[in-house]
């Protein structure tokens, strides 16, 4: 089996590979890369390129680099896939991957006094005042840590 695309006679781009009947799989012998031909078709909206997919083509830069810009979230993306996503996109794509590392906050804020006393006990003479205040009958708000 190749794959080429024959509507770009220009692109040199091609996969080879054989299909295993005892594995139900595809295994690729050949492949030229990179592919690096411009596809109108990436230009148009996708709903395949999403925030999950996002997340998943970033998790290793982002965990490398937790700062990262948004705009260069944006730039990478562009470059990998030739394709544009919104500002919004790419600050969701990056919720969602903080969240893999690092948990929602839901989950940080259950474990936070647990945290905190782990450190005011290795820290000998450590004050840990709570800024916060209940909302409701079991709502609470916090301000800071100090």
């Amino acid at each position: 089996m190749q794959l080429q695309r024959k509507h770009e006679p220009s692109c040199q781009w091609y996969l080879n590979g054989v299909y295993h009947n005892n594995y139900d799989s595809f295994e690729i012998l050949k492949l030229k890369e990179p592919h690096i031909c411009n596809n109108p078709m990436v230009m148009q909206p996708h709903h395949w390129i999403d925030s999950d997919f996002i997340a998943n083509m970033m998790l290793t830069i982002v965990k490398a680099k937790i700062s990262i810009k948004l705009t260069t979230i944006q730039a990478t993306i562009y470059k990998d896939i030739l394709y544009d996503i919104l500002y919004k996109k790419s600050w969701l794509a990056k919720q969602k991957i903080l969240e893999r590392l690092f948990r929602s906050y839901e989950e940080f804020f259950q474990i936070l006094p647990r945290l905190l006393l782990a450190l005011k006990e290795s820290n000998f003479g450590i004050i840990i005042e709570w800024n916060h205040k209940m909302v409701d009958g079991d709502t609470i708000v916090f301000g800071r840590v100090c």
